[in-house]
């Protein structure tokens, strides 16, 4: 099979200096947003279109008068998978000019026929506002069979699926239109308005040539949807064209309208495909609208299906779910201008497979990394910082890479052992510097409760290990009182939920459960405990598991009230409103504090 092997460009969009970008088929390119993933595949779409243009109006055997001077125009507007509203905006930073001269935008593909790869190489000038100039360049001008293939190559782009309007206001119909006119509806990013348009070429496809293509869509759809999907019908009264499935259950035909993102996703996709075979399919986001499970189906039919009618296909995505299917393949990951193919990195490879390849991706995004008990923990560390005002919050609200991981190394149990074999990292210092070793910023905190067991502390210059004095971080702030101040809120008059009494009950069950977890059924130290300083209150639960014990008054209200809870464990930060400022202990000040110095990131 020929296909082309990698991609090199200069000054196009994001890309200042020139980037090598390897392609194998599939070929992913992986990133966070506007790091340049889609901008990759608009650059092969835009050589594409040049290599034909200055082919068809340049390139056809003529006297050989100097042709590497002749350059081609392309019109804007001709430019269907890149639609810009001025040419400069193909340029890096919209800059087109260096004083009097024109920056040149290339475009360099590597081309590989018969086991043979050779570069093909195109330079954009600009021209105007509406039109660029494109041309060969001195070498690759000089070799006609080259360029005479490469304009027969074809290239496609797939945006993801739009979405086709539902509901009273849906259109179940669509006008037949020619293959250029839904090339600009897909230029346009518009591929709802052409679904049925697209699922039609492959239905008189089959007739012209007798082949089964929409066949084989309708067993894929069915056997990952359950539906029966319908072929599309060409109404010739109207002229238009409708499109239905059938449901389990639902008596009458459904229009395609009506079916989920995911399915309209996956269908666009096959049909796409089966439409332009033996060609190079650049397909953006193709996990768009799907779950994991399904993100990880579409990877596997853009594969089969690529394979089996003779296309290459090149993916950009931001999924980290697909990260390891595409690893032993052709796996790029584009950041900061920088491309690295993670396929070649065997080492890496190697030493995260216990890992995943995607805790890599997200340390090099985001070097900074913090270890904790639960997904609790950060909600009750985010409404802390903001209680008091600390610049933490910055750090806690942003992309941060949490992992929930219990400090258990020292621990040798048959369970502990159990969940390494399965993959699971109780070892955190293991994974920390794993990864480090790829990602030499990166930087880590780990935060853990005590679980009334006496910790030390250890600070490195890279990663820091801390413990709370007390019991468990829920200990800081959930208290009887805190507890009941929070039912006084939810009871009173204004709010018309529950009466007084209910009010008066909820504070009865602290009491009972403060009996039996606290002083053994002893009612004289509950009544000292009631009337002693907040300080003592604090020291006499330091050794109590304040979150099961909220738990457990929630619970008992919640059964003697015959009513949901009130408030799950999930959601105990929501607590920290009733504890006032000055109360809260200098400790978490103190560890805010040691967050945000490990986990800030440099001032560019």
């Amino acid at each position: 099979m020929n296909r082309i092997r990698y991609v090199e460009i200069e000054n196009f969009k994001t890309f200042s200096s020139k980037l090598h970008i390897d392609l194998e088929h599939p070929a992913v390119l992986i990133g966070p947003n506007n790091a340049g993933k889609t901008s990759v595949i608009q650059a092969l779409s835009l050589w594409s279109r040049g290599v034909k243009s200055w082919y068809e109006k340049k390139g056809a055997p003529r006297k050989k008068e100097k042709r590497e001077r002749l350059s081609a125009g392309l019109n804007r507007l001709n430019i269907l998978d890149v639609p810009v509203s001025e040419t400069r905006f193909f340029w890096n930073g919209t800059r087109v000019r260096k004083g009097n001269t024109y920056i040149e935008m290339v475009i360099t593909v590597g081309i590989e026929r018969d086991g043979i790869t050779k570069d093909c190489r195109l330079i954009f000038t600009y021209r105007d506002t509406e039109v660029i100039y494109c041309k060969p360049c001195p070498v690759t001008v000089q070799d006609d069979d080259l360029l005479h293939f490469a304009a027969e190559m074809q290239f496609h782009l797939l945006y993801p699926m739009s979405g086709i309007m539902s509901g009273i206001n849906a259109d179940t119909e669509e006008t037949p239109l020619s293959d250029g006119r839904i090339n600009v509806f897909l230029g346009q990013g518009q591929t709802a308005q052409v679904l049925r348009n697209i699922c039609y070429k492959v239905v008189e496809q089959d007739n012209d040539k007798g082949t089964k293509d929409w066949d084989e869509i309708t067993k894929l759809i069915k056997r990952i949807f359950l539906i029966d999907l319908k072929a599309p019908i060409f109404n010739e009264t109207r002229g238009s064209l409708k499109m239905g499935y059938k449901q389990a259950g639902v008596e009458s035909e459904l229009d395609i309208s009506l079916a989920g993102r995911g399915l309209q996703q996956i269908l666009l996709i096959l049909a796409y495909l089966y439409w332009h075979k033996s060609s190079i399919l650049l397909v953006d986001e193709p996990d768009a609208h799907l779950e994991i499970l399904r993100q990880k189906q579409v990877y596997e039919i853009l594969k089969h299906v690529a394979a089996k009618n003779n296309c290459q296909v090149i993916i950009a995505t931001h999924s980290e779910v697909i990260l390891d299917d595409a690893i032993d393949t052709n796996l790029t990951m584009l950041l900061h201008g920088e491309a690295v193919n993670l396929a070649k990195q065997q080492d890496m490879k190697n030493a995260l497979r216990s890992f995943g390849i995607e805790h890599y991706y997200k340390a090099r995004v985001h070097p900074r990394i913090l270890y904790i008990e639960g997904s609790t923990d950060i909600e009750i560390l985010r409404a802390l910082a903001e209680k008091l005002g600390h610049r933490a919050v910055d750090v806690l609200n942003r992309e941060l890479n949490c992992y929930y991981t219990r400090n258990i190394e020292s621990e040798d149990s048959l369970e502990n052992r159990l969940d390494r074999v399965g993959g699971a990292f109780c070892n955190f210092k293991s994974h920390f510097f794993t990864i480090k070793k790829f990602v030499p910023s990166l930087k880590g905190v780990g935060l853990f409760d005590s679980d009334g067991r006496s910790h030390l502390d250890e600070q490195q210059d890279d990663l820091a290990v801390a413990y709370w004095r007390k019991y468990e971080l829920e200990n800081y702030f959930i208290s009887p009182d805190v507890l009941c101040d929070f039912a006084r809120t939810k009871f009173s008059p204004d709010k018309r939920l529950l009466e007084f009494s209910h009010s008066r009950l909820f504070k009865e069950i602290v009491d009972r459960c403060l009996l039996e977890d606290v002083f053994s059924h002893d009612e004289q130290q509950l009544a000292e405990f009631h009337k002693a300083s907040i300080g003592l209150k604090r020291t006499l639960l330091r050794s109590i598991k304040m979150s099961e014990f909220a738990q457990k008054v929630f619970q008992r209200f919640s059964q003697e009230m015959n009513q949901p809870i009130l408030l799950n464990k999930g959601d105990f930060y929501q607590l920290i409103q009733f504890v006032d400022s000055s109360e809260i202990s200098e400790e978490i000040k103190e560890k805010l504090d040691l967050l945000s110095d490990y986990l800030e990131l440099p001032v560019l």
